[in-house]
């Protein structure tokens, strides 16, 4: 288990208690944004990003046929040729923002009215997601409950995270015993009323509706990143109209750049953090990897970064040491 020494030796002896003090601050001024991205899942067996489209397209190879249950479509048989597409879309090496939207060009055709040939929005609407309400929503994950995300919900503050799954809301729940406000996708970020801390945002949607913009193919990633600037401005007021707010990336490799530039600071008024596992060797010249890359983010993306340990295991153990500083901080505090 790893404790404080070790956290010390991996960041120097300040910062993690500069981290603790930064984080108490934004709390009283309520402007703590925790952004939770697929690292925090993957803690209770969902898969990455690779597994996901190898499930997506495995799943629609057995459920095209529920499209043509529906008396109203123009197929009333799935067309073998099509199975064998998606069984030959698995072994390409596409990008798999593509791969999705070549399933959900399979799935229209299936969403075809009998009566003239064209497309029931309605229909495709209603069963696109099928496969990510099922996956992310319906079936209980391997593990049943996440400590990563039972430690962060015990800090006040906005939740963003680009997860389909609803793991957060189970863990306020079990701490709180209510359920936070929820923001399906990014179109039902308000443009005016400030949220409360209260609040998970599904910046790449959650599956609980029929129209949600669920962010996986190429189409949908322009929808959200390139195409509805609204969509960004509305949630940037919501994080740089707080007081100083500091940004938290948990879960994230830093390398998904619509995401880092999405969040961007022109008024460089926030302060960002991301908790990374330290993956460098013990010798000098890790310490020199670690820096260097502790510098790229700093100098490029404004991110300082903090080692909480040298295993993903370490994770839970790391804000468990977090919140007991933050309590002992916040109890001095109010004397």
């Amino acid at each position: 288990m790893i404790d404080e020494n070790c956290i010390n030796d991996l960041n120097g002896p300040e910062e993690f208690d500069e981290f603790a003090e930064k984080i108490v601050d934004s709390q009283v001024n309520s402007s703590l944004i925790y952004f939770i991205s697929a690292g925090v899942s993957a803690s209770q067996g969902y898969v990455n990003w690779n597994g996901y489209i190898e499930k997506l397209i495995e799943f629609w190879e057995s459920h095209l046929q529920d499209l043509t249950q529906n008396r109203n479509t123009f197929y009333d048989k799935v067309e073998a040729s099509d199975i064998a597409k998606l069984d030959w879309l698995k072994q390409q090496s596409y990008d798999n923002k593509l791969k999705v939207d070549l399933v959900h060009q399979l799935i229209k055709k299936y969403c075809h009215r009998k009566s003239d040939q064209k497309l029931d929005m309605d229909l495709y609407e209603k069963h696109v997601n099928d496969f990510e309400s099922f996956y992310f929503l319906e079936i209980e994950p391997i593990n049943s409950q996440n400590k990563i995300l039972d430690e962060l919900v015990k800090q006040s503050g906005l939740f963003i995270t680009t997860n389909y799954d609803q793991q957060i809301e189970k863990a306020y729940n079990r701490e709180y015993q209510m359920m936070p406000n929820i923001i399906r996708d990014a179109s039902e970020v308000p443009n005016n009323n400030v949220l409360p801390d209260t609040t998970v945002i599904h910046l790449h949607g959650t599956p609980d509706k029929d129209n949600v913009l669920l962010v996986s193919s190429a189409t949908s990633y322009n929808i959200l990143y390139f195409d509805n600037p609204n969509y960004r401005t509305n949630l940037l007021k919501q994080i740089y109209n707080k007081h100083s707010p500091v940004i938290v990336f948990v879960g994230s490799s830093l390398q998904e750049q619509e995401v880092l530039h999405f969040f961007k600071d022109n008024k460089n008024n926030s302060t960002k953090y991301a908790l990374m596992q330290y993956i460098f060797p013990d010798e000098e010249i890790g310490k020199k990897e670690a820096q260097f890359i502790k510098d790229y983010y700093e100098n490029n993306r404004q991110i300082k970064i903090i080692w909480y340990g040298k295993d993903y295991k370490d994770l839970p153990d790391f804000l468990e040491l977090l919140n007991n500083k933050i309590e002992k901080l916040t109890n001095f505090l109010s004397r």
